[in-house]
């Protein structure tokens, strides 16, 4: 439980039960630990079994007894860059966007083999994640949505039942929503996977070919003109 727990920490500030034995402080056996986690909730509870941490100080590795540590801050280091690599999903719905056999290709080239899972079998789109639920999970995703249809309209649905598969806010959708083409990738920190949508009504080969660049994060692109530009304005 706990060693889940951590990967979603944030900070850690670990309060130790201690005495004063001849000036000097000795951590008890038992250890209680305040975890402030990302959405501002707060669990305080013991921790049972001691726990080592290693640390690399100047190019050497100290193991360090939890016991031992009286202050302890941790800052978890997310992705600031889009990479695609790993297993991926690329999901549209029963109607795909303009080209998206040359997008596929030019993605599947530069992943391993078997990576590229698919997901556009002409399905609507809450079905086919549905269908593949379990995998897609595990897998990281886009997807690939044409603007103004009911698969637009079903993004919303999706959202609000998975929205660890679309983690945008409903704010931020009503807000974007408008812009077409529109590229939105992003990190998913409870899942640990990359997640990207697109909102186009054709995906050609020179756009998959800037997602195999090292693109920004929660930021919203335009692709105009064969380049993604920021949306500054709404």
């Amino acid at each position: 439980m706990y060693r889940k727990i951590w990967i979603l920490v944030i900070s850690v500030i670990l309060i130790l039960t201690i005495s004063t034995i001849s000036g000097s402080v000795v951590a008890k056996e038992i250890l209680s630990a305040k975890i402030e986690l990302e959405d501002g909730s707060v669990i305080i509870g013991e921790i049972e079994e001691p726990l080592i941490i290693s640390v690399k100080i100047k190019e050497e590795i100290k193991k360090i007894d939890i016991g031992d540590i009286v202050y302890l801050q941790m800052n978890f280091q997310l992705p600031t860059i889009w990479k695609l690599q790993g297993s991926w999903w690329l999901i549209t719905g029963k109607n795909s966007p303009r080209e998206l056999h040359g997008f596929q290709r030019t993605i599947e080239k530069s992943l391993e083999k078997g990576s590229l899972l698919g997901g556009y079998a002409g399905h609507f789109l809450l079905e086919q994640v549905e269908k593949w639920l379990e995998s897609i999970r595990r897998s990281n995703t886009i997807l690939l949505i044409l603007p103004k249809t009911e698969e637009f309209e079903a993004l919303k649905e999706l959202r609000e039942k998975y929205p660890e598969l679309f983690p945008i806010s409903s704010k931020e959708f009503e807000e974007f929503n408008k812009f077409s083409p529109l590229v939105y990738l992003t990190y998913d920190i409870k899942t640990e996977k990359m997640r990207g949508v697109i909102i186009a009504d054709k995906v050609d080969a020179s756009l998959a070919e800037m997602l195999l660049e090292d693109l920004p994060l929660n930021t919203f692109l335009r692709y105009e003109k064969g380049q993604l530009k920021e949306i500054k304005g709404k």
